[in-house]
Order: C-alpha cells, then sequence, then structure tokens
C-alpha cells in the first residue's frame, strides 16, 4: 500500500476568515490526508480554495457527509457544528476535528453529550467529536506527564491562552484555558472577569466574544487561578503556570519546566518544533492518524468535566458584563 493509498479521507467545512491557515494545514499535512469534499459558508474565499484543491463546493454539510466517504471532518467554522450535522457525521462514521467547542450554552452541551454517548454505547469508535488544537494535547503537556504528585497543594494557577484574529476564536480560547485549569482543581467559587476589545456593548452569548478576557477566580481553598485570554494578539501563545506549596510548573506547547520551591530543576523537557497555531493543529492531526496522542480513555474525560468549564465560561461572560464575581456553580444550577 503505497502512501496515497493510506491516506485519511478528509471533508473541510471553513468559513473565509479561515481560508488561508486551512490551506497551510493541508500543505503541511501532505500525503497524510486526501480531500474529498469543501464546503461551508459560500463566498469567494471558500470557493475558491474547493477548486484549488480539486473538490466541487458544497454548502449543505449533511449532503457531503453522507455522499462522501471521509474519515474526518474538520470544522473550521468561528461557532459549534449544528446538532443534526453532528448527529449524521457520527451514523456516517466520521470522526470530527472542531476548533470551537461542542457547544456555547449548556442545554446545547447536554444534548451534544447524549449524542456521544450513544455513538459509544453502540460501540462506534470512530464516532468522536474532538477539539483541536487543545493544550492538554500538546507535546509539552504530554511530556508533563502527571506532575501533580509533586506539586502538593495548588496555590496560584496562571493560563494564557493568546492567539491572532482569524485563527481560534476568543470562546474557543476560554473554553481551553478553563479545560487547562480544571484538570488541576475543582470548579472554582467566584469568577471575576473583565472583557476589553473592539465591541461597544458586551454580546450576551459566547460565540460573539472578541478582545482580550482576563479573569480571576478564588477557590476553596485560598488559592486562586489567573487567566487571559485573546484573539487579537500578534503571535500565538499558551502557558500554564502552577505555584504549590511544594514544587512550581511552567507548560508551553513544546516543552515544560518543573522545579522545587528551592530552585532545584525536578524534570525538565524541551521539544524542537514551532509552536503557531497552524503547527499545533497539524501536530495533534498527525498525532490522531498515528493513534498516539488521544486515546479513547481520553476522549471519555472531555466529556464529564465539559459542563463545568462551559459553567466557568459562561460566569467568566456574566461577570464581564455586569462588573461583579459570579459563580459558576449558579449557572449549573440554572440550566437544570
Amino acid at each position: 500500500m503505497n502512501k496515497q493509498d493510506s491516506a485519511k479521507q478528509v471533508i473541510i467545512w471553513a468559513d473565509s476568515r479561515r481560508v488561508e491557515w486551512v490551506r497551510q494545514i493541508v500543505e503541511q499535512l501532505g500525503d497524510d490526508v486526501s480531500l474529498v469534499g469543501v464546503g461551508g459558508v459560500r463566498d469567494n474565499e471558500v470557493v475558491g480554495l474547493a477548486q484549488e484543491l480539486g473538490c466541487d463546493f458544497e454548502d449543505d454539510l449533511r449532503k457531503l457527509l453522507i455522499e462522501k466517504d471521509a474519515d474526518y471532518l474538520l470544522s473550521a467554522m468561528g461557532q459549534p457544528l449544528d446538532e443534526d450535522d453532528v448527529t449524521t457525521a457520527f451514523n456516517q462514521g466520521v470522526m470530527i476535528l472542531s476548533l470551537e467547542p461542542y457547544a456555547s450554552t449548556l442545554h446545547e452541551f447536554e444534548r451534544v453529550e447524549s449524542l456521544i454517548n450513544q455513538a459509544q454505547l453502540k460501540g462506534e469508535m470512530k464516532s468522536r467529536l474532538i477539539r483541536i488544537p487543545a493544550f492538554v494535547r500538546s507535546a509539552g503537556y504530554l511530556s508533563a506527564a502527571n506532575p501533580q504528585e509533586v506539586l502538593g497543594v495548588k496555590r496560584t494557577i496562571c493560563v494564557e491562552n493568546c492567539g491572532k484574529d482569524g485563527t481560534l476564536s476568543l470562546f474557543s480560547r476560554l473554553y481551553d484555558a478553563w479545560y487547562t485549569v480544571l484538570r488541576f482543581i475543582d470548579m472554582p467559587e467566584t469568577i471575576d472577569a473583565s472583557l476589553v476589545g473592539p465591541l461597544g456593548e458586551l454580546p450576551d452569548d459566547l460565540v460573539h466574544i472578541t478582545g482580550t478576557l482576563s479573569g480571576h477566580a478564588r477557590l476553596g481553598d485560598g488559592g486562586s487561578v489567573l487567566i487571559q485570554v485573546t484573539d487579537r494578539a500578534g503571535q500565538d501563545c499558551r502557558t500554564l503556570h502552577v505555584n504549590g506549596d511544594e514544587s512550581e510548573l511552567r507548560i508551553t506547547d513544546t516543552g515544560y519546566d518543573l522545579r522545587h520551591v528551592n530552585g532545584d530543576v525536578i524534570d525538565h523537557v524541551d521539544h524542537d518544533g514551532d509552536c503557531d497555531f497552524v503547527s499545533q493543529v497539524v501536530n495533534q492531526w498527525r498525532g490522531l492518524i498515528e493513534e498516539l496522542a488521544v486515546t479513547q480513555e481520553d476522549a471519555k474525560r472531555e466529556i464529564p468535566n465539559g459542563k463545568e468549564v462551559l459553567a466557568c465560561c459562561l460566569a467568566s461572560l456574566l461577570s464581564a458584563r455586569t462588573g461583579q464575581p459570579e459563580l459558576p456553580r449558579r449557572a449549573l444550577e440554572m440550566s437544570r
């Protein structure tokens, strides 16, 4: 079997703001993928991309999923996929790679979660919805394995997730930041956040936020969390910094540094390679193709705390709108 025969069949669903980096991703993946369909918002940019990649443009995703024999769907849109399209992809055995979170409200999340659970009960192993590029699947984070054993009590956690306009949405970066944080701690008691940027009146939904969001969260044990996320940065940057009473951990996309509180190095890894947005997507997608970066168990772990992650996002936006600290738990209670 030659390389082209083993290439994964891919459908791309995009909007015009993301055409350029979609093109770069396809170029970098090379013979690992074969394009069988391109669609999305009907405009000159996306139609031109389809022609360039040798595909007919299609603005009906359900039709693409049914008519094309695809392994992957790359959703390069600035919002979550419709539930009907998720259902169709699962029924066709297509793995969804999404740049955006699964849902922007807790009710939507519950419905998508139900679809995923039903697919898993049927034993449809390819029926997964995977968010990329997730920081917890970066080379740096995966290399750190499980450093929590030597951190002791975690006093402060700082997360930065910054990127250029037209890559990930601010909502996606906010979700990724809170998803990273909640790998280390329980859901915080309160969140106090501010959002600055090009918008006048702040939107009341996560899909339309843009700019720079900074937040401070208080933990039940007296610890705190600081996050800063932006979709208006000049370069891509994702970092996690955890201060424990026994050691200190710093993780980037390409490596990590673990030190004792006295400054002695406990462990240090620094991988070679780029960490720009396109490289983040390509590396994680290639890891999926090679079945290295994401196990089925890891995919399952994405679901249980997803509602808490989304509740933290909702509380962050609400706090930015009200100017007051907000409770993530209240968002969970309101969804019941």
